[in-house]
């Protein structure tokens, strides 16, 4: 089966919403990008634009055998179920995929319900990943019965303790290079 997250749509993500989201999307991307790619199998173009993509999204995957499944979020809903997942199998990727549903529960806590076969100690290097990238530190449960996932923005006494998420940041994110023939200057965020 694999190592999955899930992500139901509630409703659609507002102007704004989906602004500081891309916004915190680009932000993860400067931390390091040599872990995803912009899912051009699927004819995407870039993180953020497919030529046929009526409405805004981001949309990502490893890179070569660190890839998967892909993620994609859209601004407004895209299927008639609304539910959404991402089968990561614990690749490296894995770190951006939480790092994203943790922007998107901060940023749009009624938009999704999310779930996850992890546990909160999984979510860690993804949401320490959040943290430092773009100063939202988040923590989150796991409903061991219904997987169901609560991210809420940490208090000010988890925050104080920065020395966690930073350790785990540099234990849990592993950073491969590149192959030489790799394009990343092409790996264009729009």
């Amino acid at each position: 089966m694999g190592y999955t997250h899930r992500f139901r749509r509630n409703r659609d993500l507002t102007e704004e919403e989906f602004s500081q989201i891309k916004a915190g999307f680009k932000q993860l991307l400067t931390f390091n990008k040599q872990i995803i790619k912009p899912e051009f199998d699927c004819g995407w173009i870039s993180y953020t634009k497919h030529p046929n993509n009526e409405g805004q999204g981001i949309c990502f995957n490893g890179i070569a055998e660190g890839a998967h499944e892909t993620f994609a979020i859209y601004q407004l809903g895209k299927d008639d179920s609304g539910m959404s997942f991402c089968k990561t199998n614990r690749k490296p990727y894995d770190v951006f995929v939480v790092a994203m549903l943790g922007l998107l529960e901060l940023t749009a806590p009624s938009a999704f319900e999310i779930g996850s076969d992890g546990d909160p100690e999984d979510w860690l290097a993804g949401l320490s990943l959040l943290a430092k990238a773009t100063g939202k530190y988040a923590v989150c449960d796991i409903d061991r019965n219904t997987c169901d996932v609560t991210v809420r923005a940490a208090n000010a006494n988890e925050r104080a303790n920065r020395a966690l998420w930073q350790t785990e940041m540099e234990v849990r994110i592993p950073i491969p290079m590149p192959a030489p023939d790799a394009k990343v200057a092409s790996w264009v965020f729009h």
